[in-house]
């Protein structure tokens, strides 16, 4: 699974720390906005424009946005309507993991018989 994260980098490394090793993690910084093609995308501390804008050239791709931990209410419903499918509060890398698990499709199983 590639998931980009555009963001500060000490989001990235904290990212890591949690996700399985297979997954890879690209950092792209904030300016640049998301680019290419990722499983998943995570938005740190966006504006609500940036959300749109990310929606509109990724349909498909799930969208979560890092927001700070004192954000009001309206500003998750402000960045869902945008287009992000999930908003999760900074400085817990372990629900952002969770978040990524339950949007991304599951591998399907091959079952051998010999």
């Amino acid at each position: 699974m590639v998931v980009e994260l555009v963001g500060r980098t000490a989001d990235v490394e904290a990212l890591r720390r949690h996700l399985p090793p297979e997954w890879l993690v690209r950092h792209v910084a904030a300016a640049r906005g998301a680019r290419g093609w990722a499983d998943a995308i995570v938005l740190v501390r966006p504006p609500v424009a940036r959300v749109r804008r990310t929606r509109f050239a990724h349909p498909v791709t799930p969208i979560i946005t890092v927001i700070d931990a004192y954000d009001p209410v309206r500003r998750v419903v402000d960045l869902i309507e945008a287009g992000a499918d999930a908003c999760v509060r900074a400085g817990r890398p372990e629900l952002l993991v969770d978040q990524l698990r339950d949007l991304l499709p599951r591998p399907q199983r091959r079952w051998l018989a010999a």
